[in-house]
């Protein structure tokens, strides 16, 4: 007969209550000894084994529970619950329920210790005769409810047997009660339906957890647990599609959504056996911890709502991904540096309801047979993580006291994967934004901070009401219909203390990360947060850029433009510290002095700003406090307002930490494309050409010479170009790949062919560093011969005219020649060295030529070696074939991807679609097809090599050519050939791309192995701008996937009926005096002879080793920079790696939104490969069950010296 059963109780009760406490009372209540408890994260038989780990490996966290235990002791009423229910739920009170896990555990690992379990169970007592665990503020709040519930849960389990039967009686009965009502809550409550959010999985878990302690004594409440699995797992998968392990609502409400994840994928496997430490999300999760934590491991970064730490952990998450997924140490390192220097008092310390909350799990989960390692040692870890799906950069990030920190904020509503499964409807389960709740993200996009040598500069104002200027970004006005500080306006969603992300289509917010590059000790990043602001505003553009130019000193760059409807005529720019005020410096008439600064613990960090237009800027600082947590905060922050002119405006904001001395800030050139900034730091002069028009991409190549997005010439020598260097490291003295004399010649007669000389002698190829090449200076060329031999010849000339006095005719014309002489011996004296090797630096004396632009008389049809009679074709010819160093091109690349179908080239050509910068078309198609009239090339697969000084098919080359200069031209099919309705909106889609961007650059992609074997010629006809990636796969995974689907491939295909036609044509298969590929042999010898044919998978065999073989070796010979062997297997087991080789190749850093592009379609298995299943890593393996062993060793041994040179293994048949 329990107390709560009575009739005075019944009376007291609410119908709904009656009716549930009835059912409650009517339950057989089991208080049978025999029941094993504990139960929910370990058994009885191993206690003994966490008692001694208390005393040994897990002692540090052992003292950590008894320094709880003994606050509690010596002021039990501040941590007991309240007999009172009023002054119980008179505030937030979660720290009830989060303090019973580290006391309940801490009595199991300290038996002896009766005062602590007495305690203890004296606060179950009195949480169990409390009428319910609400808060009166927000009575419908079920957060503070969870915490106690869970809390409640674990202790009754960890204490069962220390407990007499009516206590267990008692305390299971509020289990029951408190669990059912959240089951029902579940169903009506808003969280039942949202995911990824810190209140939807508190909630959850904390039901999954009860249900899982009651269960053993009910099985009533196996709906309630299984209900509880179906949510949850429906959070992972979500998550499993942010690939980057990110957590939008930020660090300090990650880390509390974090805590019960871990929590549910240990309790889901003990004791459901459903297995998620496999996850990607959580593969992946152990980088958001390390790249967010500030050098000094004391705080994070604090972008969204943030209280400068973790609410919770994160080192029980941190050594539980070390035990359960990564075991490699890393989660071990990281969270004993997080210890070691945890602050525990000050705006640092953990709250008192955080701060022993995970300790029982910390404990339980420890793994201390892992030793800790450093993930930077590894090589896997680097200065620069990019989160592609957040829309976060950090710089330093998990590194000690005194490195720079820099972290840049500019992503979509909820990051990139919930945002596109929202805008695409992907699951039947999920309600748009009504399945999710962004509110704690902030109006932030573009936003950065600054901890230069880890001392705070430009800091977040963290937690707090969701105001744009709150932010590290811009506001603009007027705006008549401003709401919160008119007539400023700011971005989508501001103005309460949530985000407003239901309100005036800010569903559809976003904004993204366009690069994030590192070389060195230099970092640039940048962003487009346009749309992140109301379309009313009528903005055009608003972009920004960072450049990090040593530990110190960070130049930032606002490009703002205007649509022509737009009244905006200012801008203000917000910067933030919370720490120190900012001050107006006063002018001064001697040299360069700071506009703003602040000091910061004795020292002095400086501001200094320039605007494009020669218009005056005004600033101010203030200071503002404002409601946060259940507290108040104060930001300081300065305030520049920029007049907007009526296109486009600039603003550059230079930020100089202590010591570093800045005597020189201005614009050194502007165009539409983008600007040159020079920065004079401690005498040494920085130009930094940055693009502003980064969404064209031969702009970008116009005003960088590559296709990045920004470069920096320093005064020292030194020259980064943002993302050429895969490594990230600084290019100085470093040398191109090939140092062959074949590579010399080759590039000496690229040099030769631009500059229509002869003979030339070529000078050692290097990555200049100096702004006069020694190379050059100790090697004559031809053209240095020609300046001597010029300029005395016409001043010859010029004494010879002054010696004629009387025929007046013959001195004016000998007088014309003398001075055109003189004209072209200054310019060729005064043209830059560099530009002759073809290296794309500027140098002081031709800083503002555009090098290129006057290469645009020698191109012809877009081909820079198109110049007629430069040199004979065949020459010309051999020089393409041979090695050569990595020079850059002089036009923007022309890429040409070529495989077999099914061998992954869709997943190559798929990285560049749906890009400005680039226009991907695949041939041969029904929209797009080569001539026929002089040579058919077959669809599928022929045997022909055309080689390079081929002077055949000047059809089918112009065909290219016009095809890389206007591909509109060429997409569609003939007149009368009606198309259907799927390829005509997908070519409507191609056009409506190409008018959108016309410089896009264009890809086309060979979905025929006949082009394979005629790279050389292709090379020769487009010219050296063309990049040819050709991509290979295991001949057994392609065999299984031509198989695959019951061999509908490979009948829809017509391979015999083709290999058959193309033998029957011997010996002029190729046309006469055309090369045929001798690899073909073999698969001929199946169709010529009279014997059957083989089965498909032996055909299938013959045909991989003959065309790869043959390309191979037909391929061999082709510059390295302008041809790449990629492996399908590659892209799938390394997919960031891989993709940035193949951008790298092509001269680009490779793009974040392509990064989470990859990872999505390799690790998701949301994608497919034609009929393959989805793609994965197991689908690199799958041909080790779709093919017996009898076809793997028919094809293994027809393939293996080819599957040999390409670094496949032999399958152990064994």
């Amino acid at each position: 007969d329990n107390s709560l059963c009575n009739k005075g109780s019944i009376g007291a009760m609410s119908h709904y209550s009656l009716l549930l406490l009835l059912w409650l009372c009517t339950v057989i209540t089991d208080t049978d000894n025999s029941l094993v408890h504990p139960m929910l994260y370990f058994d009885a038989p191993d206690v003994e084994t966490l008692r001694y780990k208390a005393t040994t490996s897990h002692k540090h966290i052992f003292d950590e529970m008894t320094d709880l235990v003994r606050l509690v002791k010596a002021k039990p009423s501040s941590y007991l619950p309240p007999l009172d229910w009023n002054e119980f739920a008179g505030s937030w009170n979660e720290h009830y329920g989060n303090h019973l896990c580290a006391l309940a555990m801490y009595c199991v690992l300290k038996p002896d210790d009766k005062n602590a379990l007495n305690l203890t169970i004296t606060y179950m007592d009195r949480m169990a005769l409390l009428p319910n665990w609400k808060i009166k503020s927000n009575p419908s709040d079920d957060v503070p409810i969870s915490h106690s519930l869970v809390g409640f849960a674990t202790a009754f389990d960890f204490l069962y047997t220390y407990l007499d039967n009516q206590r267990r009686t008692d305390y299971l009965i509020k289990l029951r009660r408190v669990a059912g009502r959240h089951y029902v809550r579940s169903k009506v409550a808003s969280w039942g339906r949202q995911y990824i959010h810190n209140h939807a999985a508190t909630n959850v878990v904390a039901l999954f957890t009860a249900s899982l302690v009651i269960m053993p004594h009910d099985m009533h409440a196996r709906p309630w647990r299984d209900y509880a699995v179906i949510l949850m797992e429906r959070t992972l998968a979500l998550l499993n599609l942010v690939v980057d392990g990110s957590m939008q609502e930020g660090v300090t409400y990650g880390s509390y959504t974090s805590r019960s994840i871990t929590q549910f994928v240990y309790l889901c496997l003990r004791h459901m056996k459903r297995d998620h430490t496999r996850d990607f999300f959580l593969k992946q999760h152990f980088r958001f911890y390390l790249a967010t934590v500030l050098p000094g491991f004391q705080e994070t970064v604090g972008i969204a709502d943030s209280s400068r730490t973790w609410f919770y952990g994160p080192e029980s998450q941190l050594v539980f991904l070390d035990a359960y997924v990564m075991k490699n140490g890393y989660g071990n390192w990281l969270a004993s540096r997080i210890r070691e220097n945890r602050v525990m008092s000050g705006a640092l310390q953990p709250a008192k309801a955080h701060r022993w909350c995970t300790l029982h799990t910390e404990f339980i989960w420890y793994n201390a047979n892992i030793p800790e390692q450093s993930p930077f040692t590894s090589g896997k870890f680097n200065t620069l993580m990019k989160f592609s799906d957040w829309g976060v950069v950090t710089y330093g990030g998990g590194r000690g006291t005194g490195h720079t920190f820099v972290s840049f904020k500019s992503g979509p509503l909820h990051g990139r994967a919930i945002y596109s499964t929202i805008q695409k409807k992907m699951y039947e389960w999920i309600s748009g934004w009504w399945s999710f709740n962004p509110g704690h993200e902030h109006p932030d996009q573009n936003s950065f901070v600054f901890f230069p040598n880890g001392k705070p500069f430009i800091t977040e104002a963290l937690y707090g009401p969701k105001y744009t200027f709150l932010n590290n970004v811009l506001t603009f006005g007027p705006v008549t219909s401003a709401k919160c500080y008119a007539p400023h306006h700011g971005q989508n969603g501001e103005c309460r203390k949530w985000l407003l992300f239901r309100d005036d289509n800010v569903e559809h917010t976003w904004a993204d990360v366009v690069t994030a590059t590192n070389q060195g000790d230099m970092l640039f990043v940048s962003g487009d947060a346009t749309r992140a602001y109301p379309s009313k505003l009528q903005l055009n553009c608003v972009y920004r850029s960072l450049l990090l130019l040593d530990s110190r000193t960070l130049l930032v760059l606002d490009h703002i433009a205007l649509r022509d409807r737009s009244g905006l005529k200012v801008s203000n720019a917000y910067f933030h510290n919370i720490h120190t005020p900012f001050q107006l410096a006063k002018p001064s008439d001697i040299g360069l002095s700071p506009q703003a600064y602040l000091e910061h613990k004795g020292q002095k960090h400086s501001v200094y700003w320039i605007a494009s237009e020669e218009t005056e800027l005004k600033a101010a600082t203030d200071s503002l406090t404002y409601p946060a947590e259940f507290s108040t905060r104060t930001t300081n922050f300065l305030n520049v307002s920029v007049p907007l002119a009526r296109s486009i405006t600039r603003v550059a904001y230079l930020f100089a930490a202590d010591g570093s001395k800045i005597t020189n800030l201005h614009f050194l050139e502007q165009s539409d494309i983008g600007v040159r900034i020079n920065v004079t730091i401690n005498q040494t002069i920085y130009t930094a050409s940055i693009v502003t028009d980064y969404k064209d991409a031969k702009s970008r190549y116009n005003w960088l010479g590559f296709l990045g997005f920004s470069k920096v010439n320093v005064s020292t020598g030194l020259h980064v170009r943002f993302g050429l260097d895969m490594t990230g490291q600084t290019m100085k003295n470093k040398r191109t790949q090939d140092d062959s004399p074949a590579a010399k010649k080759s590039a000496g007669i690229v040099f030769e062919e631009l500059f229509h000389l002869e003979d030339p002698v070529v000078p050692k190829v290097e990555v200049l560093t100096e702004n006069v090449p020694k190379s050059l200076e100790s090697n004559s060329t031809t053209e240095q011969r020609y300046k001597f031999i010029v300029l005395p010849f016409g001043v010859m000339l010029f004494i010879l005219v002054l010696q004629i006095r009387k025929k007046t005719v013959v001195k004016y014309i000998l007088l014309v020649v003398v001075v055109s002489l003189l004209v072209i011996s200054s310019i060729m004296m005064l043209r830059p060295y560099k530009s002759m090797t073809m290296d794309h630096h500027e140098t002081k004396s031709f800083s503002k030529t555009d090098f290129f632009d006057s290469l645009e008389q020698l191109q012809l049809d877009g081909d820079i070696l198109s110049v007629p009679h430069a040199m004979p074709r065949k020459t010309r010819s051999v020089a393409m074939r041979q090695k050569q160093y990595q020079v850059p091109t002089l036009l923007p690349p022309k890429v040409f991807i070529t495989s077999f179908l099914a061998s992954g080239s869709e997943l190559v050509s798929d990285l560049f679609g749906n890009r400005t910068d680039f226009f991907v078309a695949r041939f041969p198609t029904s929209a797009l097809q080569p001539p026929r009239l002089e040579f058919e090339v077959d669809p599928f697969v022929d045997a022909c090599h055309w080689s390079s000084d081929l002077h055949s098919f000047p059809l089918i080359g112009g065909w290219f050519k016009s095809v890389y200069t206007d591909p509109l031209k060429h997409l569609g099919a003939p007149a009368n050939v009606p198309l259907p309705g799927n390829v005509q909106y997908f070519l409507a889609s191609l056009k409506r791309h190409r008018f959108a961007n016309p410089n896009a650059q264009v890809i086309l992609h060979s979905v025929s192995a006949s082009w394979n074997l005629k790279l050389p010629w292709l090379l020769d006809v487009v010219g050296p701008s063309l990049k040819m990636i050709y991509v290979v796969r295991d001949p057994r995974g392609w065999i299984a996937a031509v198989l695959n689907d019951e061999g509908k491939r490979y009948t829809r295909w017509n391979i015999e009926q083709r290999l058959q036609g193309m033998f029957n044509e011997l010996p002029n298969v190729c046309g006469v005096g055309l090369g045929y590929a001798p690899e073909y042999d073999l698969l001929q010898s199946y169709f010529t002879s009279r014997k059957t044919k083989p089965q498909p998978a032996k055909l299938l065999a013959a045909l991989w080793q003959a065309n790869t073989e043959a390309a191979l070796r037909i391929n061999k010979g082709l510059p390295k920079s302008n041809y790449i062997l990629i492996r399908f297997e590659d892209l799938i087991r390394f997919p960031v790696q891989t993709a940035e080789k193949i951008f790298q190749f092509i001269g680009m850093p490779l793009p974040l939104s392509v990064e989470h592009w990859i990872l999505q379609s390799t690790r998701t298995g949301l994608f497919r490969l034609g009929p393959e299943k989805q793609l994965g890593l197991a689908t690199v393996d799958t041909w080790k069950k779709s093919l017996t062993l009898d076809q793997i060793r028919e094809i293994e041994a027809i393939c293996a010296p080819v599957m040999s040179q390409l670094s496949y293994k032999l399958y152990d048949l064994n």
